[in-house]
């Protein structure tokens, strides 16, 4: 599966806010979370890289299901998934948040 595709699998899951956040926090004033191939990162912590692509892009797409299985709601991308390289090896890189609670500001859109 390529990254779009995972991408396009995770916003069937759940409905995404129509607008890229540009802030800390997401239009419920809660945090994003960092979800990187194979982890829920958190500040200061070492993502884990993977040989290959796929197995990159399937890392991260289990990830996110696997912290949005207790959630309902909206998904707010504060970033979008990216394939980032270290040398010769591969992380998928994102900022989202799933959340049902209600909005408490508008959320900050990205230029």
């Amino acid at each position: 599966m390529t990254l779009d595709e995972a991408r396009k699998k995770i916003e069937e899951n759940w409905t995404p806010h129509p607008q890229l956040g540009d802030n800390a926090r997401a239009a419920t004033g809660e945090p994003y979370v960092t979800i990187v191939s194979g982890a829920i990162k958190k500040e200061g912590d070492i993502a884990p890289f993977y040989a290959t692509q796929d197995e990159a892009i399937a890392q991260w797409f289990a990830t996110v299901l696997h912290y949005g299985s207790n959630r309902s709601g909206t998904l707010y991308w504060r970033c979008y998934p990216e394939l980032e390289r270290d040398d010769k090896t591969l992380c998928v890189y994102s900022r989202l948040l799933i959340s049902d609670k209600p909005q408490v500001q508008p959320q900050r859109i990205s230029q």
